[in-house]
């Protein structure tokens, strides 16, 4: 099966679940999963730390419409890397973009992000 075909399905759901504004996200991640902030030079290791810093992003608004674009699947079925391009408008306008890589590992029946890696695009 193609990697994007068994993931595509994990990242709506996952996408869909932090437009909620709680903590269900969460149960996308490893417990010890890392977040790394490039640009900023930060990392959020843990559900806690990763809790955190959502608040934060919540704390802008949800009216966010989120686009992905220069996405790209590679890996193997058990550990699939995901990487695209996320721009995030509000009201039509451009808010910030980032290029982003996420790790999914594959446990049993379902796949839980290990690493998430963002640095802001430059245009």
């Amino acid at each position: 099966m193609a990697l994007e075909a068994i993931l595509r399905p994990v990242i709506k759901n996952f996408e869909e679940t932090c437009k909620k504004e709680n903590e269900d996200f969460l149960a996308f991640y490893v417990k010890d999963a890392l977040m790394i902030d490039v640009s900023r030079k930060s990392i959020c290791k843990g559900h806690d730390e990763i809790l955190k810093q959502f608040k934060e992003w919540f704390e802008m608004g949800k009216d966010w419409v989120t686009e992905n674009t220069n996405e790209d699947f590679s890996g193997s079925e058990n550990f699939i890397r995901y990487a695209c391009r996320c721009t995030m408008k509000k009201d039509g306008q451009v808010m910030v973009a980032f290029d982003e890589v996420q790790y999914w590992r594959k446990f049993g029946d379902k796949y839980l992000m290990e690493l998430e890696q963002y640095t802001l695009a430059k245009n």
